[in-house]
């Protein structure tokens, strides 16, 4: 949210006086320029129906590019701050594909069975960036890539020998430093929809809900919550780590300090190929069965609706995803819980 009077620059008091005076520190580095910013909207849609609309196709395409984003540009620390408002010199286009069907597949008088699909293709990609090899950015972005990209080492590895995490030395120089950064892919979602059935027979009616998602995603066994060795929660898997030389380990041998190399191949590896991992999933998100009292006895109990009914949410997932769920990326969080819901639904 971009608060009034960004433009100008701010003060704030300290916490401790100086000479038994309040004394104030620059808190926000003044930006008299920037502007709104501004986007180009290009949209196609198409709406289709077949068998007197027992099948509706609704395909749409879109194309938006915008530039002079507003954000807050990282600076470098010895500016006195670590970023000003201002506006973005990038133009970023995000453009896809949505479709969906709804189609009435059987319908008889005592059973019938209706499907729903939708299916969204995204893609994200900056276009331009002025002088982007000389800003802050040059490490983070890349023209004609996503924004969400991973830009880092190129993981090669447990060293058999020295038990060290190894990178890709492109350049030959021996050294593994901001020279060996390359594109190793991004975590935006390739496509993602969902898939849901309706059968009705009788009194009875069944509802099943899939979603699913093709992306990428973080490693959590890689990332963990810190420096293997040292005082904090590690996942099991942890236990195939580098112990002797000759070893062939997942991961590398324990150390209690950053500034070991152990430590330093950690840092680079939490920005490399290693930290990003195939998180695609099939989700059961919704399964309901329920029971519709017939009219004739609701009726005589003077009521509009009578239903009995049971669901079940997020109740399977298929996935090769490692980590506890590929939605929530992580070991440290939980994924989306089961419920179950019982009841029975009074219409008078």
């Amino acid at each position: 949210m971009i608060q009034d009077y960004q433009y100008l620059d701010t003060y704030t008091p300290t916490q401790y006086p100086y000479q038994g005076q309040t004394a104030l520190f620059p808190s926000r580095l003044f930006n008299p320029n920037y502007s709104w910013e501004q986007i180009r909207k290009i949209e196609l849609a198409l709406e289709l129906g077949f068998i007197k609309d027992r099948i509706l196709f609704v395909g749409n395409w879109y194309r938006n590019r915008s530039d002079n984003q507003i954000i807050y540009y990282s600076l470098p620390g010895q500016t006195g701050f670590i970023n000003v408002l201002t506006n973005f010199p990038g133009i970023v286009q995000n453009k896809g594909l949505e479709l969906s069907v709804n189609s009435i597949n059987i319908k008889r008088k005592k059973f019938s069975w209706s499907s729903t699909f939708n299916i969204t293709i995204p893609q994200n990609k900056l276009l331009a960036f002025p002088g982007l090899a000389t800003s802050t950015y040059s490490t983070q972005y890349e023209i004609g890539k996503p924004l969400s990209l991973n830009k880092g080492y190129r993981y090669d590895g447990v060293d058999p020998q020295t038990g060290i995490y190894r990178f890709v030395d492109f350049n030959g120089d021996n050294l593994i430093n901001d020279n060996d950064i390359v594109y190793n892919g991004t975590n935006q979602a390739k496509f993602f929809g969902g898939f849901g059935n309706t059968i009705q027979y009788k009194n009875w009616e069944l509802e099943i809900f899939t979603e699913f998602k093709n992306q990428n995603g973080n490693n959590p066994f890689f990332t963990g919550s810190g420096l293997p060795g040292t005082a904090s929660n590690q996942a099991i898997s942890l236990v195939d780590r580098w112990q002797k030389p000759g070893d062939i380990a997942t991961y590398q041998k324990f150390s209690q300090r950053l500034t070991s190399a152990a430590g330093s191949a950690y840092i680079k590896m939490l920005n490399s190929s290693a930290a990003i991992t195939d998180a695609s999933y099939i989700r059961v998100k919704t399964l309901a069965v329920s029971w519709k009292m017939s009219e004739k006895w609701t009726q005589k109990m003077h009521l509009q609706r009578c239903r009995l009914y049971m669901q079940g949410q997020n109740l399977f997932v298929f996935t090769k995803y490692k980590g506890a769920d590929p939605e929530s990326q992580s070991i440290l969080r939980l994924p989306p819980l089961k419920m179950f819901v019982t009841g029975i639904q009074f219409n008078f």
